[in-house]
């Protein structure tokens, strides 16, 4: 069989490498032996009879290692590499062998080189092994199998992808790991496989239960150290339970090891140089946290970002904004250090910069060229009429709905607005496209559409939509009792919100202004599905909003409930971000497997999709047990879609009770299991007999249900208009900013004259004034012509 065996070093292992090779080919006559020297020169060479590979030789494209090597310090590239180099000599050899560069061979290796093994590895340990406290037992900690040694055949390729990607998505090495990074990877990958045991190798860890010569092929000298041969590794240097002093068989093969690593330049630890791996171009250090920012980026963003050998297109990247006036860098430092965030309690501090200034570049956490500049003062705001309107404005969740609809609103009123995309806070998908009016701030009015529990973070991190302006939250909440830690109010100058439900409990603890916006509903053409086929119920929801607040249970049973036995029926939920919710959505989806008529959409719509589901329903049925404003019931009688919903809270303000399926309802406590809301607070339980019997009449009447779902369409037009709103904001705008003049140029006070005092008449001194401004006055007159 042709094979080829290969380990992975630094330039400054480059003479353990050898000695590795040396010994691998002394015992295989005739057979290849590959180096992978990570920080070498690009290309490959050929040394007597060793190949070396650089950057670029690897199996691996030149950019793709350098971000690697972005991701990974050297320790841990060396080990993430294994898989790819492993594949790429697989593309011209019936077998590849991977050894830890430390490895030395002392006998043929044939028997593991036939090809009958697709997957060859060997046990840590011959005989179970619990010495925790021993220096062998901390080094290997719950270890399986060595991942420094494996034989692989053409038959492993699968294994070698998996190992591949798992190293490109960062899940396969652990950087807290000194060795064997990918240890826990490599555990569980080799389980799940056919492979085979070779027990004919030996390390430090286990030289204890071995004899160097009965059979052994292979030794891994980890940590020894040639400048002091008396110590099997610097490993097992506090309670080893190897002394090589008690090995007469062990002592004269690390005699000859040692020999052989003098003979090829070994280099002792603290003599060697850091290697360019290690550094930026400009010898800026590579630190960990700069490693975790890069390998988050890569893993979260569409495009990979520049790696750290690039130069200038790195360091640009760095210092790109990202929180406020921070930068890239800078931001994720603030984000490490709790202490840091414990002291100064705000990013924008200017104290954070003199922090880095004086102690983060000597301490090495950055350059002096990546510190943020300092903020420039913020400009003023013009005198003028318009909006800052900050939001979650390409964000797909309500919040974002929201502000979009404060955005249609200014539109409509030909109020000037400089749209603020803040994105910093969104966990859902960002997926609409941003307003064409992004812009600086530079009205006096600025409109915040974020909650409560975000306002004073977002008004940090964007100083020039706060200061100097008249800031306007808009703040909504699901339930009765607004709760004190959203109690932001001194932050804003006044509150706007969606409905007199959320009014009442946001304007109980406050005595500025808390005023509803009369939300625009889109003029949607009005469905037309055609006739025959299931009657069909939706809901849509967001895990996000609070599962147990929007009740899909209830409308399951429900419609459960209505239609026992029936087939002519069924019910379509449109649900998103069950990742982040496991045991709510693991709930829902054992809900839906009990009943074929269910069907369960896990997934993000485009809008075309997201209308197209809509339009071919025929009732949507919302059994929430709370709700702001509702925006998927707005949405469903917009299209003239009959509606079903509990009536209570912001849906009841626009429900019409003649067109529509109100639901009633009794209060309970929340209860456990709906955080943020408090269990002792109280909402809507509605009436599932009430809601079965309103499934029942769309389904039996579907002609009467169309026309009171087109009724409720026109209700809804006739109220919740966009000419109404934008007149509501256009007042509402011109108020703010009469109230900021009124603030920012107050009018100059009057300084009342002061009256002589009673009975005294005018002073002398003044008296001998007037008399001489008199006698001027008439000494004019009679020198020249009289005027007539």
């Amino acid at each position: 069989m042709n094979a080829v065996a290969c380990t992975i070093t630094r330039e400054s292992g480059l003479p353990l490498a050898t000695v590795l090779a040396r010994s691998y080919l002394a015992h295989h006559p005739g057979s290849r032996f590959v180096i992978a020297v990570l920080d070498a020169e690009p290309g490959a060479r050929s040394e007597d009879g060793i190949t070396l590979l650089g950057p670029g030789a690897m199996g691996v494209p030149e950019d793709d290692y350098f971000s690697l090597a972005t991701a990974y310090p050297p320790e841990q590239l060396a080990e993430a590499l294994k898989p790819l180099l492993l594949r790429e000599l697989l593309l011209d050899a019936d077998i590849a062998v991977h050894l830890t560069s430390s490895s030395f061979v002392l006998a043929p290796m044939d028997d593991l080189l036939t090809g009958e093994h697709s997957l060859v590895v060997s046990p840590h340990f011959q005989q179970p092994f619990d010495d925790v406290k021993s220096d062998e037992g901390r080094l290997v900690g719950t270890g399986v199998f060595d991942p420094g040694f494996v034989v692989v055949s053409q038959g492993a390729a699968e294994f070698l992808d998996s190992w591949a990607e798992a190293v490109r998505t960062f899940h396969a090495i652990d950087l807290g790991r000194a060795v064997w990074a990918d240890q826990a990877w490599f555990d569980q990958a080799v389980s799940q496989r056919a492979h085979h045991v070779a027990r004919t190798t030996a390390g430090v860890w286990n030289a204890f239960e071995r004899q160097a010569g009965a059979g052994t092929q292979v030794i891994d000298l980890l940590g020894f150290d040639a400048t002091r041969p008396w110590l099997l590794s610097t490993h097992l240097a506090g309670r080893p339970r190897t002394l090589l002093s008690a090995r007469p068989d062990l002592a004269p093969v690390v005699a000859r090891y040692a020999a052989a690593l003098t003979d090829a330049g070994f280099i002792a630890p603290e003599d060697v140089a850091p290697s360019w791996l290690s550094e930026l171009s400009d010898g800026t250090k590579i630190t960990p946290l700069l490693r975790a920012i890069y390998r988050k980026a890569s893993a979260e963003d569409d495009e990979q970002p520049p790696h750290a050998f690039s130069g200038k297109p790195f360091r640009d990247w760095l210092t790109e904004p990202e929180l406020g006036t921070l930068n890239r860098w800078a931001a994720a430092i603030w984000r490490d250090r709790a202490d840091l965030r414990g002291y100064y309690n705000d990013a924008a501090n200017p104290g954070y910069l003199d922090w880095l200034r004086a102690f983060g570049v000597p301490a090495g956490d950055l350059p002096t060229w990546a510190i943020p500049a300092p903020p420039a003062p913020i400009a003023p705001a013009n005198d003028e009429l318009g909006v800052n309107l900050l939001g979650h404005l390409t964000a797909v969740l309500g919040v974002g709905e929201l502000g979009r609809s404060l955005h249609d609103a200014l539109a409509a009123a030909n109020v000037p607005t400089a749209s603020v995309i803040e994105d910093e806070f969104v966990v859902n998908e960002l997926g609409i496209d941003a307003p064409e009016d992004v812009s600086r701030p530079r009205f006096p009015v600025s409109v915040l559409c974020v909650n409560a529990d975000l306002t004073q973070a977002v008004l940090r991190a964007h100083p020039e939509v706060a200061e100097g302006r008249h800031k306007i939250g808009v703040w909504s909440w699901e339930l009765d009792e607004f709760p004190e830690s959203m109690h932001v109010y001194d932050s804003l100058d006044e509150i706007w919100t969606i409905s007199e439900f959320c009014r009442e409990a946001i304007a109980a603890h406050t005595t500025k202004p808390v005023k509803v916006f009369p939300i625009p509903v889109k003029d949607r053409a009005a469905v037309s599905k055609k006739p025959g086929g299931r009657t069909r119920f939706l809901f849509a929801m967001d895990f996000n909003s609070v599962f147990k607040r929007k009740n899909p249970l209830g409308t399951i049973e429900a419609f459960r409930r209505a239609f026992p036995g029936r087939d002519d029926v069924e019910l379509v939920l449109k649900v998103i971000n069950g990742k982040q919710h496991v045991p709510a959505a693991e709930q829902l989806r054992a809900a839906v497997a009990l009943d074929d008529r269910i069907t369960l959409i896990e997934k993000y719509l485009s809008a075309q999709e997201l209308h197209e589901l809509y339009e071919n329903s025929d009732c949507y049925v919302s059994l929430h047990r709370s709700e702001g404003f509702g925006f998927t019931v707005a949405e469903a009688m917009s299209m003239g879609i009959p509606v079903i919903s509990t009536d209570y809270s912001g849906t009841a303000e626009f429900l019409d009770p003649v067109n529509c399926w109100p639901v009633p309802y009794e209060i309970v406590e929340v209860g456990p299991d709906a955080a943020p809301y408090p269990p002792g607070a109280h909402w809507a339980e509605p009436d599932l007999d009430a809601a079965a019997q309103a499934m029942r009449e769309v389904a039996d009447d579907p002609a009467r249900a169309a026309a009171r779902g087109l009724a409720a369409r026109d209700h809804l037009r006739r109220t919740r208009s966009t000419e109404a709103a934008a007149k509501w904001i256009e007042d509402q705008v011109g108020n703010a900013l009469q109230a900021w003049r009124e603030l920012s140029h107050p009018a100059p006070a009057v300084v009342p004259e002061p009256e002589p005092a009673a009975g005294r008449g005018v002073s002398p001194v003044l008296r001998k004034a007037i008399l001489r401004v008199v006698s001027q006055v008439e000494r004019y007159r009679s020198s020249g012509p009289t005027v007539r």
